[in-house]
């Protein structure tokens, strides 16, 4: 994109966004965003960050992917009852599902989950309103847990609307079906290929799929730390970097100079050109040791929220050819542990603090300046999705609740349960109907569908 459509989409677009570059523009004044006045160079950073131009185009009715459409954890023209009845959530049906943290996927009237029975991973294809089977697909499982006994996929399946399905197990195999029938269409050892990381827990981020290829954090070695492969037939199309996996999937977004795949990796975020695998920009982002980087980037107005636990804190940041800039950085405001924050008019709300501590608590945060507006204790971590002006968190001790979107007070709408058991997977959202999964004992877990939502 031209450096002048660029500089409009900020000042048009993103007028109300930045109502002190507005003023200063006005007033013929030096721009304060942060603090100090801006440098020039700061300035042209900021005019070249186009921001995401596309995340008001998501629409209603899928949740294709990890995180929903655009991977931001946004439910665009959905709704949220107003009050639950005395009765308590309408659970249209349930499925029983074996080992695995991976989250379902929702496109049309099919929901797909990746599990894990024995010594096969199962895909299965549900019919939305019914939980009735569709076809289920068996494929061989040869992962082996370490630190965490599941031996289950972590990864949300990618449902396209050319009739493909894409799975990636904790093993690194890549597999693309047929959305129709759940064959087979290929399948790529991606670890055993280019001598991937499983790191602590096995695989689990989340592929991208960028036109006609497939990018994927292998952590492989000589310089297949993300690899790309065509989404057609799973050949190799190229390797890049020397980077190490992690557990937060990557992020289509527009830079200023055209689209870039932005990966959080190991120890660095890194943003490649999709199409040959060029590094446009990178910077560190993690700490070694017993860490992990799992909440996923997020795309703002502002700049990438970028957000972790471990002593690492949070950061805000532009990317930019050579040294991106840096709006704000902090470990006091949303330091996460893997539930990945929502954005809401000039506010981020997230979950800080880590679940295995005990210390999670719900936070909205300034998304210019990092300020903490306002803080709910005692609330167990939870995935969170947008819808409208309120928030939907789906705890991962079973409970829902509902709160407005209000950057001045924590206002509840309705709290409720929606099962008894763990889950840590992520949920999907769509036409009213919410899609849960737990993590039970011995293996066995539930994906639960209730109505949350008007539906059509």
């Amino acid at each position: 994109m031209a450096e002048q459509a660029s500089a409009y989409f900020l000042i048009h677009e993103n007028w109300d966004f930045l109502p002190q570059m507005r003023a200063s523009f006005m007033r013929n004044q030096p721009l304060r965003l942060f603090g100090p006045v801006c440098p020039l160079a700061t300035v042209v950073l900021l005019i070249g960050w186009v921001g995401p131009s596309s995340w008001r185009e998501a629409s209603a009715g899928d949740w294709p992917q990890v995180l929903g459409p655009l991977r931001n954890g946004v439910a665009a023209d959905e709704s949220l009852l107003p009050f639950i009845p005395e009765k308590g959530l309408d659970v249209l049906w349930k499925h029983e599902v074996g080992e695995g943290f991976a989250g379902p996927a929702i496109l049309g009237n099919r929901a797909v989950v990746h599990h894990r029975v024995g010594r096969q991973e199962v895909v299965d294809c549900l019919e939305l309103g019914t939980g009735k089977v569709v076809w289920s697909a068996k494929l061989p499982a040869n992962y082996q847990p370490g630190i965490n006994p599941d031996a289950g996929p972590r990864c949300v399946p990618t449902l396209l609307k050319n009739g493909t399905l894409i799975t990636f197990s904790p093993s690194g195999q890549l597999t693309c079906l047929a959305m129709d029938s759940g064959r087979v269409r290929w399948t790529r050892s991606l670890f055993q290929d280019y001598s991937g990381d499983e790191n602590y827990f096995g695989a689990g981020s989340t592929p991208l799929v960028i036109g006609d290829r497939i990018l994927v954090n292998v952590g492989g070695r000589r310089g297949a730390g993300i690899v790309a492969v065509t989404l057609q037939d799973g050949k190799s199309l190229w390797q890049s970097t020397e980077e190490g996996t992690s557990y937060a999937s990557p992020i289509e977004i527009d830079w200023g100079r055209g689209k870039a795949a932005l990966f959080v990796t190991r120890l660095t975020t890194v943003g490649i050109d999709p199409e040959n695998g060029e590094v446009l920009f990178e910077f560190p982002f993690g700490k070694r040791g017993a860490t992990v980087n799992a909440a996923m980037p997020l795309e703002t107005p502002q700049g990438v929220l970028l957000s972790a636990s471990y002593g690492v804190g949070a950061k805000m940041i532009r990317p930019a050819a050579g040294q991106p800039a840096v709006v704000w950085e902090n470990e006091d405001a949303l330091s996460s542990q893997y539930f990945t924050s929502v954005y809401h008019k000039g506010f981020l709300y997230g979950v800080d603090g880590r679940e295995d501590f005990q210390n999670t608590r719900l936070r909205c945060v300034d998304a210019t300046s990092g300020e903490v507006q306002w803080t709910k204790d005692g609330v167990p971590g939870g995935h969170l999705i947008l819808v409208g002006d309120q928030i939907l968190m789906v705890d991962i001790e079973g409970g829902l609740r509902s709160f407005e979107a209000d950057p001045k007070r924590y206002r509840s709408i309705w709290e409720a349960p929606i099962h008894k058991s763990p889950g840590r997977s992520l949920p999907a959202y769509s036409k009213g109907l919410l899609l849960v999964r737990t993590n039970a004992a011995a293996g066995r877990g539930t994906l639960t569908c209730a109505v949350v939502g008007e539906r059509p």
